[in-house]
């Protein structure tokens, strides 16, 4: 039971694409379902100021730290924001965690989109810190970030734009890539299908200062809606700083809102 999606294009008219589809249901014997009983990714709820953060002990020799900070809902002006932050954050953060302190041999920081949610995401893994010392100094650098983006000198700005405009204009290289990218647009975005145009226009009107804003809100403890993973290696204790990170999430999902 469930409900076939496809995609066709090319030399594929309307009337074949549809008799090799119900090819296809005859030969799986599916049945429909309801569009309520179909498995449906939902996100968390949050709140404005609140940070969850869940523990647990791995069973190798590396502790790592998984953060993502929203940006806020999907939407034209962040999609073009977050794709200039993603482009920004990654040396930054790495310079400061990776090269300068030598805090673990993975470092990353991006920003993405999740699930209609556009997130900046952190991950940090060590073999010679435990989680809590990684989180602390991984916030301490993160809270750099904004301060840095506003004195980033203009031409640098501008060069951050220029890449995310040429990489939103760049056409399919393959048949397989054009359908993957038609097949996201009419299934995952609900046939959103000038979802690149709205974010180019969105693009040309993206001011520096809004995207700090952006930037500085996700990050702020008193404004974030934050996540957090703390995974310790076996040989690593947990400190003071870990006390109040959830270990039973299930239980903990129970009284919570997804949407």
């Amino acid at each position: 039971r469930g409900r076939l999606e496809a995609l066709s294009h090319g030399n594929v008219g309307p009337t074949e694409a549809t008799a090799a589809v119900r090819r296809l249901a005859a030969a799986l014997k599916t049945k429909p379902a309801a569009a309520a009983d179909l498995l449906r990714r939902r996100m968390l709820v949050g709140q404005p100021g609140e940070a969850l953060r869940t523990r647990e002990r791995l069973a190798g020799n590396n502790s790592a730290w998984r953060a993502e900070f929203a940006l806020g809902p999907d939407d034209p002006e962040r999609r073009a924001a977050a794709a200039v932050l993603a482009s920004f954050v990654a040396e930054p953060v790495y310079t400061e965690l990776r090269t300068r302190q030598q805090l673990g041999y993975i470092v990353s920081a991006t920003a993405l989109e999740d699930a209609r949610e556009l997130l900046v995401n952190v991950v940090v893994q060590s073999g010679t810190h435990p989680a809590d010392a990684i989180e602390a100094r991984a916030r301490a650098a993160l809270a750099q970030l904004p301060a840095q983006l506003a004195q980033l000198p203009d031409a640098a700005w501008q060069t951050l734009v220029d890449g995310v405009r040429d990489a939103l204009r760049e056409q399919d290289k393959t048949i397989a890539a054009r359908a993957g990218r038609l097949f996201q647009l009419a299934y995952e975005y609900q046939a959103d299908w000038a979802r690149r145009d709205a974010t180019l226009a969105a693009l040309d009107g993206l001011t520096r200062a809004r995207a700090v804003g952006l930037l500085a809100a996700a990050l702020d403890p008193k404004t974030a809606r934050a996540r957090s993973f703390l995974g310790f290696a076996r040989d690593h204790a947990p400190g003071a700083a870990a006390e109040g990170a959830i270990d039973d999430v299930r239980r903990w999902k129970r009284g919570r809102r997804y949407e």
